[in-house]
């Protein structure tokens, strides 16, 4: 019985071995030929040989495919499949030395042959398109090992995913200013270096001792990688795209199929346009937003009418601005959306110093919330320049007791609230706090240097 078992076992462990050496090989060889095809078309786009010192690499590769096909009979390693590794090492000069030429000459504008320059640029991107395709078909030829067909499966989703992230990523380099960066373009292509390692590691393996799950699981870990190797290097990149270099564009090739969606592409058209402070194009945006959308979209209609509203108070048309602001108000359903435009009304009179106005719009505001701190400062603040306008403000006076109350009034609030909330929250109210003492003894000095 123990004999037949024994047999068995031999089997199933030297059954595989020809078939996992044949993919080891096929594998490689598959390495071998992209990345002398890279390096020869950099030699060949550059015209300097010195660049065939890179075939260099190729003794690493050798030695480990050796070690891998003779010793182990071409089973990977359990964490790390160190024949993507290899490989990585081989085709990242190549691919940074085409990436990198392809963008000094968008930024020179070199105005030569136009069929090589497609030719350039569609073998460029062919080299990155394949170089993360042979990854992926690499991690399904290679043997599996201990790996299961689930886990593999399971593996071969998440970089598939990964790669389509990093090659809308590279779409980056097609825009006028990145090109313009060079830091710029350095940095992205180091952080597509960085997200590129995770294709050697088995992010979907598990491990059940305390060798590596002393701190968290290997589910957290995978998850780590993850986010330190590709999600956080594109957001800050991304970011940095959109807020440094303003490429938002995509409104720009959206497809209008209905009157909604013209309305949010004219939205977000004039937001961006807002963003940077054209206001006068920001307007006919949400103008033409507000023609496309229909009738019964309430929600998105207020939303451009307050972006719209916003834009007339920076353009400083003070009567359609106060016009379409007082619509908003009467227009208003129920409390939340009421609340919203009288914030609105209330900042659009301060811009204009229609302290009257502001007066009414606090007092509103007031009644919707009345302990709310920050309402009662700046009820005080309005009487405080109101008054200050039209005459001396003695101590004692009406107008002094009005702006007073509204200290005390503000003062009371946070004292009545700051003991019973966290300890961030401690801390705001303690400034403001100090910010409606400053104010009272302020106002309080300076009444009583006029009377």
């Amino acid at each position: 019985m123990d004999s037949g078992c024994d047999v068995r076992e031999f089997v199933c462990q030297c059954k595989p071995f020809p078939v996992s050496i044949v993919q080891a090989v096929f594998v490689r060889i598959l390495f071998f030929i992209h990345s002398i095809l890279a390096l020869t078309r950099v030699v060949t786009l550059t015209g300097e040989p010195m660049y065939w010192i890179y075939c260099l690499m190729y003794l690493p590769f050798l030695a480990e495919s050796t070690f891998i096909i003779v010793k182990r009979k071409g089973v990977e390693f359990r964490w790390v499949y160190t024949s993507l590794l290899m490989f990585i090492i081989m085709d990242l000069p190549p691919i940074w030395l085409l990436e990198t030429n392809r963008t000094k000459e968008r930024r020179v504008k070199i105005v030569g042959d136009l069929t090589l320059s497609i030719d350039n640029d569609s073998f460029v991107y062919a080299v990155e398109q394949t170089f993360l395709l042979i990854m992926i078909l690499a991690r399904w030829i290679l043997p599996r090992g201990s790996l299961s067909r689930e886990k593999l499966s399971n593996l071969l989703l998440i970089l598939i995913g990964k790669a389509c992230d990093m090659t809308d990523f590279f779409i980056l380099f097609q825009e006028k200013r990145v090109s313009e960066s060079s830091i710029f373009s350095y940095f992205i292509l180091s952080m597509w270096t960085i997200s590129v390692f995770q294709f050697p590691l088995v992010l979907t393996e598990t491990r059940t001792d305390r060798q590596l799950t002393i701190c968290m699981g290997t589910d957290i870990w995978s998850i780590c990688v993850s986010l330190m190797m590709q999600e956080l290097p594109f957001l800050v990149c991304r970011s940095y795209a959109i807020g440094a270099l303003g490429l938002v564009k995509w409104y720009n090739k959206a497809e209008v199929t209905d009157p909604e969606t013209a309305a949010t592409v004219f939205k977000f058209k004039g937001d961006n346009l807002f963003f940077w402070k054209n206001y006068s194009e920001a307007s006919e945006c949400y103008r033409h937003g507000l023609d496309n959308l229909p009738e019964s979209n309430r929600c998105m209609r207020q939303d451009l009418r307050e972006s719209l509203t916003r834009c007339y108070m920076y353009m400083n048309k003070t009567a359609e601005a106060l016009q379409l602001a007082h619509t908003l108000v009467e227009k208003a359903s129920n409390t939340d959306t009421s609340l919203q435009a009288l914030t609105l009304l209330q900042q659009i009179q301060h811009h204009f110093q229609d302290y009257n106005g502001e007066e009414d719009t606090l007092k509103q505001l007031l009644v919707l919330h009345p302990f709310n701190v920050q309402l009662w400062m700046k009820l005080a603040q309005c009487y405080h320049l109101l008054y200050s306008q039209l005459c001396p403000l003695p101590c004692g006076s009406r107008e002094h007791v009005k702006i007073l109350t509204c200290l005390v009034r503000a003062r009371l609030l946070i004292r009545s609230v700051r003991f019973s909330v966290g300890s961030f929250i401690k801390e705001k109210y303690q400034k403001l706090l100090e910010k409606v003492s400053y104010m009272y003894i302020h106002i309080s000095t300076i009444s009583a240097s006029q009377s």
